[in-house]
């Protein structure tokens, strides 16, 4: 695997590790309170990560609190 392709990897890798662990961090808090405690989170959190991790965590908090669109 090329340089490239390894870092590509890695930060993909990272991104989904920030993505599950939000998502698992949300879920576990009661389903009436998961849109609240995301955006609580999210206020203190960065706005714009600087690592692949960050940016996954904050993908899935944004993703809780943005209302699915209607088809």
């Amino acid at each position: 695997m090329s340089h490239s392709a390894t870092h590509r990897a890695r930060t993909l890798s990272d991104e989904t590790a920030g993505y599950l662990y939000a998502d698992h961090t949300i879920r576990s808090v009661n389903p009436a309170g998961r849109t609240a405690t995301a955006a609580w989170v999210l206020a203190r959190y960065a706005r714009n990560p600087s690592t692949p991790y960050g940016r996954g965590f904050r993908l899935r908090l944004v993703e809780f609190t943005t209302p699915p669109r209607s088809q």
